[in-house]
């Protein structure tokens, strides 16, 4: 500007234009985790009735999504425009089968959620793998495009869908258990 005051710089062209775009979608993915956090919220305290358990169920959905985000890390996966909703996809299936697995502790004792829990999945641990195991076969055919983002999402989706199915089989009933553990441990010994 004080060198060639004859001149304007106006910034344009495919690359800026791809880089504003990046920033408005990394907004978008922003907004987007923030409303599903507060439905999920929202969700599981009308559903559950709990504090705890809203707390352990937004833990449970949450750990795979951070989890596929550092497993991007590790495998030198970089953000991109096509990348840039896998957290909120993730999320969204991972909180489908937490509200399967919880749904019959609605309204029931506090103390016997961690039990409500190994109940659920024992009775539906095989629809969730089931279904799971279909999602990521479907979504683990992105990986033969000729198009990378679409490898990308191949790989990507199955396994923060692995992730978030691990998390619901261990994770939820570990945390629904340590509840009633630490519960009967605070109680007066007679």
């Amino acid at each position: 500007q004080t060198m060639l005051e004859q001149h304007r710089l106006r910034l344009g062209g495919p690359a800026f234009l791809y880089h504003a775009a990046e920033r408005e979608g990394v907004r978008g993915v922003e907004q987007s985790i923030a409303l599903e956090l507060v439905l999920l919220t929202l969700t599981f305290a009308l559903t559950l009735r709990s504090a705890r358990m809203v707390g352990i169920a937004v833990v449970v959905n949450l750990t795979p999504v951070a989890v596929l985000i550092g497993a991007m890390a590790a495998l030198k996966i970089p953000w991109s425009l096509g990348l840039l909703g896998v957290p909120v996809i993730v999320l969204g299936l991972a909180i489908d089968d937490t509200v399967h697995l919880t749904w019959q502790l609605r309204g029931g004792a506090v103390s016997a959620r961690g039990a409500g829990v190994l109940q659920a999945l024992r009775r539906h641990a095989g629809a969730v793998l089931s279904t799971a195991a279909l999602l990521a076969g479907s979504l683990g055919s992105l990986a033969l495009s000729g198009f990378r983002v679409n490898q990308q999402l191949g790989l990507l989706l199955p396994l923060g869908l692995a992730l978030a199915v691990a998390a619901e089989l261990t994770l939820l009933p570990a945390l629904a258990q340590l509840r009633i553990r630490k519960r009967r441990s605070a109680r007066p010994s007679p």
